[in-house]
């Protein structure tokens, strides 16, 4: 995929609620040893993607790049660095002797004044499902099962409306479909 500078976003990026999701994840990732940068990755892209999918807007609205590791969003470095500078979060080395990962951690409770309940109860889908899961078997599964991450190069944005793309076959219905409406048109060629 070239590089797309038409992203038809009809939603604006929240970077308050960008970094109050930071703050979320990573309290409630607290006691989970696999809990790293990777993960919050995942945990962050599958949550927007997801509630763009089903609702028509992600939740914070950050852009998502391709990354070795799968998508990431453009967004994080420099706002960890401002929930750091503010105190209210810091990274620390994770507590494994494998990896040189460090991993965000809390240090105040985040503002969920702008969050409504089912975005919240979203991102629990997604804390609940990669709970345990290394950030390796997450790196997998995107570099396996996300479109958007599998058109773009490194360093792309991923437009949201990948989101709906599938690798799976055209169902025979829906080809018999397509090909009956082409046809009425007198869009097939002999």
């Amino acid at each position: 995929m070239t590089k797309n500078k038409t992203d038809t976003r009809d939603f604006h990026y929240s970077s308050k609620k960008f970094k109050e999701l930071l703050l979320y994840v990573s309290a409630r990732s607290e006691n989970d040893p696999e809990f790293g940068p990777i993960k919050l990755n995942k945990i962050l892209f599958y949550s927007d993607f997801w509630a763009y999918a089903m609702w028509g807007k992600p939740i914070t609205g950050a852009t998502y790049k391709t990354l070795l590791h799968g998508p990431g969003p453009s967004t994080i470095v420099p706002a960890v660095k401002e929930l750091e500078d503010e105190g209210r979060a810091v990274m620390i080395p994770k507590a494994d002797l494998v990896s040189d990962h460090k991993r965000l951690v809390a240090r105040v409770a985040p503002d969920l004044s702008e969050f409504d309940a089912r975005e919240i109860s979203l991102v629990e889908r997604f804390l609940e499902a990669f709970r345990g899961a290394s950030g390796h078997s997450l790196s997998k599964l995107t570099h396996e099962t996300v479109i958007g991450w599998q058109l773009t190069s490194l360093g792309e944005m991923i437009p949201y409306s990948t989101v709906f793309l599938s690798s799976d076959p055209a169902p025979a219905e829906a080809i018999r479909f397509g090909q009956r409406v082409s046809a009425e048109h007198g869009w097939l060629s002999n």
